[in-house]
């Protein structure tokens, strides 16, 4: 069973994917402050978008632009994270 902070993390990320769902009524001011939740969230959407439609076009190719800079800064944070513990890995 994951643990209570996890769930709560996880309904936080759903929540803040489908706020204007009209199922889910939130006040307009936790749905502006949600609205930021969602810009990491995007890159998602147009994977799923091409996924669909199978077109691609100036949106979605700014998504995988951003697709590609979390890679690369996951990669250049990893290593940084390496470096610092000066793992010896052979």
């Amino acid at each position: 069973m994951p643990s209570f902070k996890i769930k709560v993390f996880l309904e936080g990320i759903r929540i803040s994917y489908h706020i204007r769902d009209p199922a889910i009524l939130l006040p307009d001011s936790a749905i502006n402050v949600l609205s930021f939740a969602r810009i990491p969230l995007a890159p998602i959407g147009v994977c799923y978008n091409v996924a669909v439609n199978g077109s691609l076009d100036l949106t979605n190719l700014t998504g995988f632009l951003g697709i590609a800079l979390y890679i690369a800064g996951l990669v250049l944070l990893a290593g940084y994270w390496l470096e610092r513990r000066e793992l010896l890995l052979y």
